[in-house]
């Protein structure tokens, strides 16, 4: 017996099916759920915490399979019985959409800042996590932009600067998220010690430009990510895109 059970699920949602098999795998999960296999009577013969996609139970013959998502999202999973199996022959690659997942579940965010001119003055703009929500922000992109010729510093810097700008906006609602990651801005007479320089880009004056991470940056808790125009007296226009994690 083979059979494939596709569900959606809310947010902290639990779903029971009866159902009998001997097998189960889980094919496509963009999240990490919980699952548990019962015989009719309640008993728990198998239990998987925390399980992804292609992970895989045989607990012997059961009749009821209870699923938890902590995240909204859509799970499949293969029911077998018998000889029945999925290990997939190789050259197979099943491809998950992790970054539409992450909008739909509202776990996705833009963010973007503008520090102004000050006559002998450096301007700053920052990512700022200040750890309220215990999460790390998983930075994708970003993109400065100055009205002036300018050579653009980007680094960490545990010291938030001075003025919070805004928090970020949910791609998915277009709301104010409820982070603690937040837009800073300030302008310096220097550079502070405490800034730990990662790369430096040239921006040609009134252009657009993005910085080019191979990987993504992540940023902790009461870390800030600052970007520094290394040209006193010029305006500095910023943009993140993250997700929380």
């Amino acid at each position: 017996m083979i059979e494939i059970i596709k569900a959606e699920f809310f947010a902290g949602e639990i779903k029971s099916f009866m159902i009998q098999g001997e097998y189960l795998e889980i094919l496509e999960s963009a999240y990490p759920i919980d699952v548990a296999m019962m015989d009719r009577s309640g008993a728990q013969l198998s239990t998987m915490r925390n399980a992804e996609a292609s992970y895989f139970s045989r607990p012997g013959k059961y009749e009821v399979i209870q699923i938890t998502s902590a995240i909204a999202q859509t799970v499949r999973l293969f029911i077998g019985s018998g000889d029945a199996g999925t290990r997939r022959t190789s050259g197979e690659v099943s491809v998950i959409d992790g970054g539409k997942s992450r909008t739909i579940a509202n776990n996705a965010f833009l963010a973007s800042g503008y520090c102004a001119s000050q006559i002998g003055k450096l301007a700053i703009s920052e990512l700022y996590n200040n750890g309220g929500a215990g999460k790390k922000a998983i930075i994708s992109s970003i993109t400065v932009a100055s009205a002036t010729a300018n050579v653009i510093a980007l680094g960490f810097n545990n010291a938030p600067t001075s003025n919070l700008l805004k928090f970020a906006t949910s791609k998915l609602t277009g709301g104010i998220s409820s982070t603690s990651i937040a837009v800073r801005y300030q302008s310096v007479d220097a550079i502070p010690g405490t800034f730990i320089e990662l790369m430096v880009i040239y921006v040609p004056a009134n252009e657009t430009i993005e910085f080019k991470l191979n990987e993504p940056l992540i940023l902790l808790a009461n870390r800030g990510l600052q970007i520094y125009a290394s040209v006193a007296g010029t305006d500095l226009r910023t943009s993140f895109e993250f997700f929380e994690e």
